[in-house]
Order: C-alpha cells, then structure tokens, then sequence
C-alpha cells in the first residue's frame, strides 16, 4: 500500500527500500551484541528501541509531507537514470536506521525470557522454564495472526471490501492507513516497551547474584536439605558456602583482563604484592575476578593496593608476612583461609637483593684486583646468605604453608590422611610399579598427617632394594 497504492511505484520501490532496511540492520547487529556484553540485554534493548522510536517519528513527518510537491515525492531511478532528491535522502536515512534498530532488537526478548525463568526459581524456588517459553510463543503468535486482521479491519474501515493492490487507485483513506500501520502501531509498541522497561530490574550484576544464590540452593537440596530450608537460608549470595557458589565479582570498571580467563571465585595469594611487579600482578588476577591475598612488609603499601583494587570492583586483602618466618607464614595461610577460602593460586613474588651480594662491574677484569672495585672474591658471605634466604627459603616457606591448602582444600592442620595406591610388581622388570588412584586423599585413624610418608616416597627406597638385589656383584 505504502510503495504501490499511494507513492504509485511498488516495482520500483519495495525491493530497494528492503534491501536498504537490511543493509542497515547488519551494523546493528553487531552493535546490540556489543552493547549486551557491556551494559546487559535491558539497556541494549532500551537504547536501540529507542533509535527506532526517534527514526520513526522523521518516518512520519516525511509521510505526513509526502506528495504536497514534487519535491516531497520519494524517487530513486527518473528518465535519465538515477534521480534521488532531499526528501529520498531523508526518507532513505530515517528509514534505514530506524528499520535496522527494530530488526536487530525484534530477537532480544529471547534471553531475557530465561532471565526471567531464573528469577522466578530465585523468588519462589519455581522452576517453570516451559512455561516462560510458552507464554512468549503464545503472546508471539497471538500477534503474528492478529496482524492479518487489523490490516483487514483498517481496510474496511476505510470502505474496501478486499485488501488493495499496487495496481488500485490511490486515496486519502489510504494514506491514513499506511501512516497508522506503518509508523503509529509500531511508535505504540516501542512506547510500551520503553515504559515496561522502566520496571525491568534484572541486570546483569543482579543476574549474576541470582544465578549464585540459585547455584547455593541447588547444591544444598542435591545435598538433602528441603527446599524451603535452602530458601531461607541461602537469601544472598553473601550467604552462600564459598564451595557451592562462586561470587559474583563486580568488574565493571575494572580495566581490561589481560589474563584473558576467569578466575570468578579463586583465591589468589600474592607474596611480595606491595612491590612494583607484584602489585601488577594482584591487579591481573582481581581483574580475571579472583579473591586476591596481598602479602608483604609494608601494610600501609598493602592497604593502599588493596583499596585500589577495590575501587575497581575487585576483591583484595591486605596480610604482614614475613616469607622467611614459617610460624608467621603458617598463620597468614590461616587468616586467608578463613577470611577468603583456600588457596588456589599462589604467586611467589617476593624476593630481592642486597648490595653486599653484589659486585661492583657487571664484568670481571684482572686490573679489578689491585684497586677498590668489589669483585666475586670480595663478596660479603652474610649478604650473599640473606639474598639466598630471601629468595629459596622465602619462596619455600610460603608454598609450604599455602600449598597444603591447595592439595587438600579446607584442611589447614595436620589430617590424617592416605592414598589409595598399592604397589604392583611389573611383569617384565619385577620392580614395583603403583597402580588405582593416588590423587584422593582420605582420613585413616592414628596415623597423622605430618608422619605418614607419600606412597611414592616409601615405594622408591622399595624400588632401590629391588634394583640393589638384582644387580650383579661388581668384579
């Protein structure tokens, strides 16, 4: 109606002109997938719903003009070949844009359905997915086919009796008809969706604390709690048991994570973490959503970070530690532990130098020796002690205290513990060969942890008697 009956040029028009609309909605695409990413579905679907809104109110200005000269006519191909005039530019432009935003978004309801699924079994502990998805199909469909007959029922108000062709003549009618079906419904519909949006809450930070909270209360009903306990207790995801939940981490100014991962629910401890290269560190780990222990000397250096790590929305603490003391380093993995949860990374990063470990030239030379230059033979045996205390045992007594955590998460002392490996003589050697699983731990009665020998050590001096048995006497 719009191309034939009242601009007189259905052949002409309608191919291009949707081609056009096309043609613009594939930059839209790309730019509501971006948008989702970064802002969430709400605010992609509100700002390009929008663009289409304020694209069609110029739609509708231009149909309200159209025909009143010839410069209010909508052309693209005259006698001479291609003829477009300012108001096929403006028509084209309003048009396109406005046809692409409505295309690129007519899919985005879609994921928010299940959005609202998962809020739903957060609210009442429903989960009724089928019926979210039957209710949109249903609303969906009920709109495809009702399309039909509000065509029919303008028509016919207008005082046709059958549903016109390019080929019937233009009338005034007809121009109301286009200009309410084209533009006024869909203003209509996108006003609705625009103040419905307004009531909207679910984010995507809210989402993530739902998707947690939920997460929690499965695992607790998988683990025989009734339901109506889980929903009362488990309310937040603040009070989810770090095991059966991973904690939403606010990044949403955080800078780029360059580790390119996600560490959402890790616990991360950095030794040396006020120092330059440490510090960057702990910035990359927080950024990747890991939990981030910041250990070292200077608290007020660690408080400093762990405040700007948090500005950014990430999760820092601040510990003293001094690596070469084990009994301090034993209670910080503690005080982590209980604070942040296991750890599950450890980088150590502190270290350092001291000038009595070092030479005075990067090069040795024979004249060096009878000036003042300090050289390898001048180097102060106390200096080089405490660079390799700092950085052996330094390294060492941290992973001691932090690594046991990591072997068996939640157990901080000594356990009584076992692997279930047992010995097996190979057929073709005789020597024992290990064989079942070794990478499960167990409590076994009376035998502490800090006693028990790791199977591979106690099977390795058998291997050696073995070896020593079977080797000829020497000549």
């Amino acid at each position: 109606m719009l191309y034939g009956c009242m601009m007189g040029n259905y052949d002409g028009l309608y191919l291009p002109m949707m081609v056009l609309g096309y043609v613009f909605s594939v930059p839209f695409f790309l730019l509501t997938v971006r948008t989702s990413q970064k802002e969430g579905q709400k605010a992609s679907l509100m700002k390009y719903v929008s663009v289409a809104f304020i694209c069609y109110i110029g739609v509708l200005v231009l149909l309200l003009l159209w025909g009143r000269s010839d410069a209010f006519t909508l052309s693209i191909m005259g006698d001479n070949g291609l003829s477009i005039n300012l108001y096929t530019i403006l028509f084209i432009a309003f048009f396109g844009i406005g046809y692409g935003a409505y295309y690129a978004t007519a899919d985005m309801p879609i994921p928010m359905v299940a959005d609202c699924s998962d809020y739903e079994t957060y609210r009442s502990g429903n989960y009724i997915p089928g019926i979210m998805g039957t209710l949109f199909s249903l609303v969906d469909k009920l709109v495809s086919s009702l399309s039909a007959t509000v065509v029919g029922i303008a028509v016919s108000f207008i005082g046709l009796e059958s549903l016109p062709t390019q080929y019937d003549p233009y009338t005034l009618g007809m121009n109301w008809v286009v200009i309410v079906l084209f533009c006024i419904i869909p203003m209509v519909a996108w006003a609705a969706t625009l103040i419905a949006m307004k009531g909207y809450t679910l984010t995507g930070e809210k989402m993530k604390e739902i998707q947690a909270v939920n997460a929690c209360r499965r695992d607790a009903v998988a683990n025989g709690m009734k339901l109506e306990e889980a929903m009362t207790k488990c309310r937040a995801w603040t009070s989810c048991p770090p095991s059966t939940a991973a904690e939403p981490v606010k990044r949403k100014n955080m800078e780029q994570n360059v580790l390119n991962t996600d560490l959402t629910g890790k616990v991360a401890v950095v030794t040396g973490a006020s120092g330059t290269l440490c510090s960057i560190f702990a910035k990359a780990l927080a950024r990747a959503g890991a939990k981030v222990a910041l250990l070292g000397r200077n608290m007020e250096k660690l408080k400093a970070l762990a405040d700007e790590i948090e500005a950014e929305g990430g999760i820092a603490r601040g510990y003293t530690c001094n690596v070469m003391n084990k009994a301090n380093c034993l209670q910080v993995a503690e005080d982590v532990m209980a604070e942040l949860g296991p750890c599950d990374i450890l980088v150590n990063g502190a270290g350092g130098n001291n000038a009595r470990a070092n030479t005075d030239k990067e090069y040795f030379e024979m004249a060096d020796l009878e000036d003042d230059t300090v050289t390898f033979f001048d180097l102060d045996e106390s200096g080089v002690e405490m660079v390799f205390d700092l950085n052996f045992i330094g390294t060492l007594l941290p992973t001691q205290a932090f690594a046991r955590q990591m072997v068996a998460p939640g157990l901080q002392h000594p356990q009584h513990l076992q692997h279930e490996c047992l010995p097996a003589p190979d057929q073709d050697t005789g020597l024992l060969r290990l064989q079942g699983r070794c990478d499960q731990l167990h409590p076994v009665a009376g035998r502490p942890f800090q006693q028990s020998r790791h199977p591979g050590e106690r099977y390795r001096s058998g291997l050696l008697r073995q070896r020593a048995e079977r080797q000829p006497p020497l000549q």
